[in-house]
């Protein structure tokens, strides 16, 4: 009985095989990268950017859940989740989720290659009170991704958990991905508020064009408007008068006219 014997090309073909499989991997997560960070870029409302980064990230790096969130004026609010068409704010595990990110932004520190920067976010990390419902509203390991404004402090983020570890690629992709995402982002919301702005200057009292506007509205207001409207109704006569017969039959014809 001989053994079997290994060809040479065989080893060959196989050494051949593994690195390119590894490449075709890897150019796979590049090619979702940038469509993500295209797709981001390209939307025109906050809503439909919200909702592409809480659930199409899941296509660069796999999770459980994910929620995006913004800080303004010392206040973590959660504007959207994975899976949910909208989120309430006062419910609790949104309350849950700002109070448990709100210390965390204390020690962030921008990072110097983009704007987003990926911190762990562990039980020990917490305040007491929510680091014993972390369970209920957690996974075992969860990434704080932040959002940075160019030259500024955080304007928000996205934070994301699932069973098992990032790693340190998880994270390096995350932080291109949410570079793209903190870009977009900034300017829909700049273009929002700047709309905002701009029609609460248009009517402000502070300037003729705002009184003007205030006073015409008044002056519609003192309008008198005629209003029609169509309802079912019954005429009945005011004093009506019977007329009886004494005997059956059939009125053939009468001859008096109506009124």
């Amino acid at each position: 009985m001989t053994s079997p014997s290994v060809k040479p090309e065989d080893i060959e073909f196989q050494d051949k095989q593994q690195p390119a499989a590894e490449m075709d991997q890897r150019f796979r997560v590049l090619l979702t990268l940038i469509s993500l960070i295209k797709n981001a870029r390209q939307k025109t409302k906050l809503s439909e950017l919200e909702f592409l980064i809480v659930n199409q990230t899941f296509n660069l790096v796999p999770y459980r859940h994910a929620a995006l969130w913004y800080y303004e004026d010392g206040k973590v609010t959660v504007a959207s989740a994975s899976g949910l068409v909208q989120v309430d704010p006062a419910s609790p595990y949104a309350q849950w989720l700002a109070h448990a990110i709100a210390p965390q932004l204390l020690k962030a520190v921008p990072s110097e290659k983009g704007l987003a920067k990926a911190v762990a976010l562990t039980p020990a990390s917490l305040p007491a009170s929510e680091a014993q419902e972390w369970s209920k509203w957690m996974a075992e390991a969860a990434l704080l991704i932040n959002f940075f404004k160019p030259g500024q402090g955080v304007f928000g983020g996205l934070v994301i958990d699932r069973s098992d570890a990032f790693s340190d690629v998880d994270v390096a992709l995350l932080e291109d991905l949410g570079d793209g995402f903190a870009h977009a982002l900034g300017a829909l919301r700049s273009s929002h508020k700047n709309r905002n702005y701009n029609w609460r200057s248009w009517i402000s009292l502070k300037n003729n064009r705002g009184r003007f506007v205030l006073a015409a509205l008044i002056l519609l207001m003192l309008m008198p408007v005629r209003v029609n409207t169509t309802a079912p109704a019954e005429v009945v006569a005011r004093k009506p008068s019977f007329v009886s017969v004494p005997f059956n039959g059939t009125i053939g014809e009468i001859l008096v006219t109506p009124g």
